[in-house]
């Protein structure tokens, strides 16, 4: 008869498999790389799972694959994105603007419609 696979529930992986400074990982980190995976260079891993019943459950291999897969990923070197000389990006220095800053505006650029006969 063939070994009985063991199988493994979010809290069980997070606590066997998956500690960092002592301290496992949360269930619910597990379960976001079972479901959405992890994205590393432009590829989505994830971690092999399967129900059993309502239960979504691992194995100690399939954790083993989803490292190997990571580390894989991790030694792909992929191009830098261009970077841009005319358009920089400015976005995080913007400061965004409050709703009275825009009724302001709005009221502004509705006179000069206005203004111009428009």
């Amino acid at each position: 008869m063939p070994d009985a696979i063991e199988y493994l529930g979010l809290s069980q992986t997070a606590n066997t498999h998956f500690r960092i400074d002592g301290k496992a990982v949360s269930s619910s980190t597990v379960f976001r790389w079972m479901t959405k995976g992890v994205r590393h260079n432009g590829h989505t891993i994830c971690l092999r799972h399967t129900f059993i019943g309502r239960r979504i459950v691992t194995t100690s291999e399939w954790v083993k694959q989803f490292l190997n897969e990571i580390e894989q990923a991790a030694r792909i070197v992929t191009p830098a994105a261009p970077i841009s000389v005319f358009a920089p990006n400015r976005s995080s220095s913007r400061k965004r603007r409050t709703e009275a800053q825009r009724r302001a505006a709005l009221r502004k650029a509705e006179s000069e419609l206005i203004d111009a006969g428009m």
